[in-house]
């Protein structure tokens, strides 16, 4: 177990009394600041901070502990995060039912609170040392905390792939019109033989647009890249080898490396592309340092793949390695199946051949955010 500890200036005081507690408890803990107090500081970049470093552990059993002057605004900013279930405790007893009914892994406290300053490790002890109740009624109240996260921040993504430039160009500018994210496929003909635009001068020309986007790398060789991805700065890489490939301990130990890179050194959220046959206990090592999943239905290097949803039962496997991942689909989404990936917990929807190949991409694309209303009227 490791404990996540931030304040801001109100909470500074009272973090450092913590810190000796848990020092003199001799439990692991890692103080994420703010180092000193600083009155012009803000609580939501020291609970990110905080998050952040506990979805990258991704262990269940890790806490965190959060402190401003109402614990309010902590709390709020906590749970923004996926995976992470704040509570703001002012007793005992909140500490302790909190954890029974909600299995809540961040506590907020508040430096304010007269009850708080003179019980802060009784309330601490009792959220560390109480478990989560197991009952069906629990577990079902639990999941759907985390659901909002999975179904109903939904985003339709337009996927770009091609090895014409002209087309690349054409797409980048009919999506940017109407999306605010776009799915860039780059293959290099390692895996499957087929290229994309992954020349070095589809590099220089995205980074001269103004473009917000997840770059979905297609490669038994991406450290190839890592210098040119960490230029473009995308919002989310996805790795993605090929399953004999994968299972290597030499690719499994490049994967390793590029997350070390990128989580310490850029804010590129980090993802691999999950197919039917990925041998999910080879690469679990993996799985639990990644940001996200995407869930493959693809016909890899092609457009007018076919969604095959048996992949869905696949997430709560994914989760029970890592539970702070988010999820992906790549392959085959038309109006017909979104409803039922986007349930199941699946928040960013990349979508190729339905937009595309359509007479109207922008009709499809409101479509698919039509129906997707439907589902949650």
């Amino acid at each position: 177990m490791k404990i996540f500890i931030a304040s801001d200036h109100r909470g500074h005081a009272l973090k450092n009394q913590i810190c000796r507690h848990l020092q003199e408890s001799h439990l692991d803990f890692y103080d994420c600041g703010n180092e000193h107090i600083d009155f012009e500081d803000d609580y939501n970049d020291f609970a990110r901070i905080a998050c952040s470093a506990w979805r990258r552990e991704a262990n269940p059993d890790n806490f965190g502990i959060l402190i401003c002057g109402s614990a309010q605004g902590m709390c709020m900013q906590a749970n923004r995060f996926p995976g992470i279930r704040a509570a703001r405790c002012l007793s005992v007893t909140d500490a302790i039912e909190t954890r029974q009914h909600n299995n809540a892994n961040f506590i907020c406290l508040s430096a304010g609170n007269p009850n708080v300053q003179s019980s802060f490790i009784d309330i601490i002890n009792a959220f560390l040392t109480t478990p989560s109740l197991n009952g069906d009624k629990y577990m079902r109240r639990q999941h759907k905390l985390d659901r909002p996260f999975l179904s109903t921040d939904a985003e339709i993504i337009p996927t770009i792939l091609t090895d014409q430039a002209q087309n690349f160009d054409h797409f980048c500018t009919l999506y940017s019109r109407f999306s605010p994210y776009l799915h860039l496929d780059f293959l290099d003909g390692s895996i499957s033989g087929t290229q994309s635009t992954l020349a070095l001068d589809f590099f220089y020309k995205l980074k001269a647009k103004p473009l917000t986007y997840d770059l979905h790398l297609m490669s038994n060789r991406p450290q190839r890249y890592l210098n040119e991805i960490i230029q473009l700065n995308p919002r989310i890489l996805i790795l993605h080898l090929s399953q004999d490939a994968i299972v290597k301990p030499s690719a499994q130990a490049q994967i390793q490396d590029i997350i070390s890179q990128l989580q310490s050194s850029t804010s590129i959220q980090v993802s691999y592309a999950i197919e039917m046959q990925t041998d999910l206990k080879a690469i679990t090592p993996i799985i639990k340092r990644l940001d996200h999943a995407m869930l493959f239905s693809g016909n890899l290097g092609h457009y007018g793949g076919k969604a095959d949803l048996a992949l869905l039962k696949l997430l709560p496997t994914l989760l029970d390695i890592n539970p702070a991942l988010t999820f992906g689909w790549d392959g085959g989404i038309n109006q017909d199946n979104i409803r039922a990936i986007q349930g199941a917990g699946v928040s960013q929807l990349n979508v190729g051949s339905y937009l595309s190949q359509a007479n109207s991409p922008l009709t499809n694309y409101q479509n698919l955010i039509t129906a997707l209303k439907e589902q949650h009227d």
